[in-house]
């Protein structure tokens, strides 16, 4: 079976997250922020999935602890990695890009275009809807990294 862990990171629907993952098949339970890749490399994770939260990032200096805690996952970890909402801008910002206040917050479902298909989005299609709640956005994508989908 595949084991695709979830990081809580005070995401509302991180356990949505963890449940849907369950109901593809894999086995999936939360993990806080704070844990380390021995703890993953003992759970035989196939890939990580780092979930959501409230917190903003505008710079690594000025991170809460938990968020500290899971930038050095991020750049630790040797796995395949779905970053989501906080996450996603956090793993922006260790890498060298930029995250910022969004236009206008954004909250509800939405239309993902697949701009370039890879493993991680194989079979969803041109297209899908997800669920967006965020006022912050990744404004500047590091260099070296793809934006397969927006």
């Amino acid at each position: 079976m595949t084991v695709v862990p979830v990081v809580y990171t005070k995401g509302q629907y991180n356990h949505l997250i963890a449940r849907a993952l369950q109901d593809l098949g894999a086995e999936s339970k939360l993990l806080p922020a704070g844990t380390s890749v021995a703890e993953l490399k003992a759970l035989k994770a196939d890939a990580l999935v780092m979930g959501g939260g409230p917190q903003r990032v505008r710079s690594v200096a000025d991170l809460t602890p938990e968020l500290s805690s899971a930038a050095q996952l991020i750049k630790e970890v040797e796995l395949p990695l779905l970053c989501i909402c906080v996450t996603h801008q956090l793993m922006a910002t260790v890498y060298g890009g930029e995250t910022g206040a969004a236009p206008k917050p954004e909250f509800g479902p939405v239309k993902i275009s697949v701009a370039e298909e890879d493993s991680i989005l194989r079979g969803t299609g041109p297209s899908f809807t997800a669920w967006e709640s965020h006022n912050d956005e990744v404004v500047k994508v590091p260099q070296g990294f793809r934006v397969l989908a927006s």
